[in-house]
């Protein structure tokens, strides 16, 4: 990305926030499969515009930019939200909860108070950004950027799966991406842990389905170690992470990039099907119901 040579002054002077006004978007009617195992999954996964029975949506985007620059240039700073909006829904108001937790989450600090609103989020980053370039130009010289979409991958009258993916750059060799999963129960809103899905006692076995799935993926021998294929598990044990999705073929876990393995290998998922974890699964569990 080019660096921006503009005088500190003249920079801080012309910066003025400028708001598009709230754009609905139908959902998306597009359907993307989960990626096999073993490859990156697709930051436009999404799932079908929703049927009469399940979770109801409209697509909602935000947007601010510094002065009048045009987002899709280099350098312009800029940041984008995209996200649903729940219209209807057994659990409308627990639902948008959920959501809304995922998409106002600082865009930087960790341990920072959540924003209470989008243009809460947005101004969060300008403050930032301005007091950046305050406290130190040279760190604030190039265009930041921070995009923030919220999909909607699965949809069921049981669960309904979001995925978070963060994009954001403020300099540096290249941008930073993260990609997050949050499953509900689409009748009350409840956020789904693994030991929603599965009977007491399954860490194990799903452990070692997981790592046995991994290995196919990647073509691993039984005496290849994770390290000589470039992975970083700790002391070459398998472990799945806590970033998961239910969908259409079962549930897939997610690496993020730097996660597991350099960023120049991407992210890593791996997926099982419902009929590798059936004896695994709560009979009347999310992810047994379809």
């Amino acid at each position: 990305m080019k660096k921006i040579y503009i005088g500190l002054l003249v920079l801080a002077s012309l910066i003025v926030l400028s708001a598009c006004g709230e754009e609905k978007q139908q959902a998306s009617a597009r359907a993307e499969r989960a990626a096999p195992a073993g490859q990156a999954a697709s930051p436009e996964r999404s799932a079908p515009a929703p049927a009469a029975d399940t979770v109801q949506y409209e697509m909602m985007t935000r947007q601010k930019t510094a002065g009048d620059c045009d987002p899709a240039e280099e350098g312009c700073t800029h940041i984008r939200l995209i996200y649903p909006k729940i219209t209807r829904a057994a659990a409308k108001a627990a639902l948008q909860q959920g959501v809304d937790a995922e998409l106002l989450k600082p865009v930087f600090e960790a341990g920072a108070a959540a924003a209470n609103s989008p243009d809460g989020l947005m101004a969060q980053f300008f403050t930032l950004y301005e007091t950046t370039l305050n406290d130190d130009p040279a760190s604030a010289m190039f265009g930041w950027a921070v995009e923030r979409t919220i999909r909607v991958v699965y949809n069921t009258p049981r669960v309904f799966a979001i995925e978070t993916g963060d994009y954001s750059f403020t300099g540096g060799a290249h941008p930073n991406s993260m990609t997050q999963y949050t499953n509900f129960d689409a009748r009350t809103g409840k956020k789904l842990t693994l030991n929603d899905l599965f009977q007491p006692g399954y860490q194990q076995q799903l452990n070692r389905l997981a790592e046995q799935e991994f290995r196919r993926a990647r073509q691993m021998g039984a005496g290849d170690t994770f390290e000589s294929a470039g992975y970083w598990f700790e002391n070459n044990q398998f472990r799945l992470p806590d970033n998961f999705f239910i969908n259409e073929h079962g549930l897939s876990f997610f690496y993020n990039p730097y996660e597991i393995a350099p960023y120049a290998m991407g992210s890593s998922e791996v997926t099982l099907s419902r009929a590798a974890l059936q004896s695994l699964l709560r009979p009347d569990g999310p992810l047994a119901a379809r």
